[in-house]
């Protein structure tokens, strides 16, 4: 049974600007973009929606001014989503613009997370009779069992942009809308054969949002020494904030998504790491030794998710290959255009 879903209220707070970047002209949809992923999901939708006359625009977060901010994670994103949009080559403005004006001039909204920062935005486009949707950014504990959280994943949108069939048990029949991403269909058209990729194991490291922090050092220590058990050569690849520390100094061979592809064995804690991995077709291993629940709706979907608890159990995964030739997951990653499906559920009065 699901948890019971918290209204948010309508308040202003220091992680919920009420300013973002963007053009000034209306459009019949707004993306708000947090994040290098957000902008990437958003660029490839509006330039599908443009195409077939659909007016769009993208807002980035305004940077937090002054020195301390700028050393919070959402500093880091905000220049990483700037910097993202950037290389794409496409220019949705650079005015400083309230949340009023957002909604004012905008006749649908998408936000990739509607708790964190946009709260404040999707409430009041929500008074006001702007539709919402949430874009599912990722792997989510969608009733907050490892995770705490104020608020439920989504809870607030009008409408929730899905991206496996599993994650529909989370909502009511009519507020779900399977669309898939860009971004997991991407590493599925780029798959090569296993026996072509560089890299034997990749390990994903990937605790920068609060859960399980405290056990990072020793989750990386324990897959390494597994590692070497089952004679395997492991790799790392660091999340973007995942900071260094004592003990835990692996050298990254660069952000997940531009290696994975390259990877035979992915072992990763739970995250969205799981649905890359399985999209690149690599053998996943959800090393999970501190029993961690939010994934069971991904690993009851995808038996080739291979989860582990303990230590002995890492090392046979490992030295226990299974054939590449057999292992699908099905066509959820690239069935139908994203863009496609967004288009028809914006146009879709219901």
């Amino acid at each position: 049974m699901n948890a019971k879903r918290r209204i948010a209220k309508l308040t202003p707070g220091r992680t919920n600007p009420h300013w973002w970047i963007g053009s000034e002209a209306p459009s019949e949809v707004s993306f708000i973009a947090q994040t290098a992923s957000h902008v990437s999901e958003s660029v490839a939708t509006s330039e599908f929606l443009s195409a077939n006359g659909v007016s769009t625009r993208i807002f980035l977060p305004t940077r937090p001014r002054g020195f301390t901010k700028q050393l919070r994670r959402s500093f880091h994103r905000a220049i990483e989503a700037e910097n993202r949009l950037a290389t794409t080559g496409n220019r949705h403005g650079d005015d400083r613009i309230s949340i009023d004006r957002i909604v004012r001039s905008s006749e649908k909204i998408v936000v990739f997370n509607d708790w964190g920062m946009p709260r404040d935005l999707v409430c009041l486009a929500n008074n006001r009779g702007v539709e919402t949707f949430g874009w599912v950014e990722g792997f989510q504990d969608f009733n907050n069992v490892d995770i705490r959280r104020d608020l439920l994943p989504y809870s607030q949108v009008h409408k929730v942009l899905g991206l496996v069939p599993s994650e529909a048990q989370f909502f009511e029949e009519s507020r779900f809308f399977l669309v898939g991403s860009h971004r997991l269909a991407s590493f599925k058209n780029s798959r090569v054969p296993s026996d072509e990729r560089s890299l034997d194991v990749l390990v994903n490291l990937n605790f920068t949002y609060g859960t399980s922090r405290r056990y990072a050092r020793d989750w990386a220590r324990r897959v390494s020494l597994a590692c070497k058990t089952a004679n395997r050569d492991a790799l790392f690849s660091r999340h973007a904030l995942d900071k260094a520390r004592r003990g835990y100094r692996y050298a990254s061979l660069g952000p997940l998504g531009d290696v994975i592809c390259e990877a035979r064995t992915l072992v990763t804690r739970s995250g969205s790491a799981l649905l890359e991995g399985l999209a690149a077709g690599c053998d996943v291993i959800f090393f999970n030794p501190n029993r961690e629940r939010a994934a069971d709706y991904l690993t009851s979907e995808f038996p080739a998710i291979r989860e582990v608890t303990a230590d002995s159990e890492l090392a046979e995964a490992l030295a226990c290959r299974p054939d590449f030739t057999t292992m699908t997951v099905g066509d959820t990653f690239c069935s139908t255009d994203p863009g496609r499906k967004v288009l028809e559920i914006i146009q879709d009065g219901s």
